[in-house]
């Protein structure tokens, strides 16, 4: 059954054959790309457009954001206290944080929107919101100076 995906804007900011074997007809590429790019589909349109069949044998994701697999665990080496490997939020999300008080933190645990003062750093479209005690509680979306919680964590 053929499918058609749906076209989508994705940036390639770089592209290097890292090594390349005549032989076996085999290529090592390095992609650095944008969200939303599927590198199979990179390989096969490349291959089109080459006139040459083109497939992708193995995938390694090494970044997402800005977070990178240097910085990964082996599972290995994970045992019974897995929790001591877990990043914090705001190590994970890249959002500007917002600290609420006592009774904004009350209205963002229910569900509801805070007003909150202009600040002088432009807010991206969502924030990570912590209460007083720096614990994370929520990731709120922002228009303009109301934010809105998305997903509450109690």
């Amino acid at each position: 059954k053929n499918i058609e995906l749906p076209r989508r804007k994705v940036y390639i900011y770089k592209a290097e054959i890292i090594d390349f074997n005549a032989q076996k007809n085999t290529a090592l590429v390095e992609f650095e790309v944008s969200s939303g790019t599927y590198i199979r589909s990179l390989i096969r349109d490349l291959g089109e457009r080459l006139n040459i069949y083109a497939l992708t044998s193995f995938l390694v994701r090494t970044r997402i954001g800005h977070l990178s697999v240097n910085e990964s665990i082996p599972f290995s080496k994970i045992d019974q206290n897995w929790q001591d490997f877990l990043l914090p939020p705001t190590k994970i999300l890249d959002f500007p944080i917002i600290k609420v008080g006592k009774e904004q933190e009350r209205k963002i645990l229910n569900g509801n929107s805070i007003f909150i003062t202009p600040l002088s750093q432009n807010l991206k479209e969502y924030v990570t919101i912590l209460n007083l005690d720096d614990k994370f509680i929520a990731i709120g979306k922002v228009r303009e100076n109301i934010v809105k919680p998305e997903k509450v964590f109690l």
